[in-house]
């Protein structure tokens, strides 16, 4: 959980955690691997430490892209894109979040999806709400990978 305490530190503002306690109306990951059998555990995990420090997750959108493994063992592309949104889906479920999709774009169709970034739709106690966007240079897996290199910026748009 270490590495999880780094990623809680880089997603501070002003020496205090910048969504702590928060309600959070909506959250959208976009990362092309966080889709894949190896990722998906990761995803598992940046959610579940979230979902222990925000006041309230409501619902989590997840963009990901279709992963090459499993094309090369001769699975319909579609198919393909199909289960690997329902193994996302199923990470949301396990965890309790009811409401949310996992939309799985086509591999090489789309070679603009590269970002990695977490969108945090947020209400504070008094009534106001904000965007906060993490971008991320290496994504989640990079994120919760002690021996990996990523830096994470941050912004924040007062709606």
């Amino acid at each position: 959980w270490l590495h999880l305490l780094k990623c809680w530190s880089l997603l501070k503002n002003r020496g205090d955690s910048a969504l702590k306690g928060l309600h959070i109306k909506s959250l959208t990951v976009r990362d092309p691997y966080c889709g894949t059998e190896r990722n998906r555990p990761r995803l598992k995990q940046v959610l579940s430490f979230l979902k222990g420090h925000v006041g309230e997750l409501h619902r989590v959108d997840v963009y990901c892209s279709e992963v090459k493994e499993r094309q090369r063992d001769g699975t319909d592309y579609i198919a393909n894109r199909i289960e690997v949104a329902y193994q996302v889906e199923r990470v949301l479920s396990d965890l309790g979040i009811d409401k949310g999709d996992a939309l799985v774009k086509e591999l090489g169709g789309n070679r603009s999806f590269h970002d990695r970034e977490l969108t945090f739709d947020a209400v504070d106690e008094s009534g106001c709400s904000s965007t906060h966007r993490y971008f991320l240079t290496g994504g989640i897996d990079y994120l919760l990978d002690e021996r990996s290199d990523t830096r994470v910026f941050h912004a924040v748009v007062m709606n």
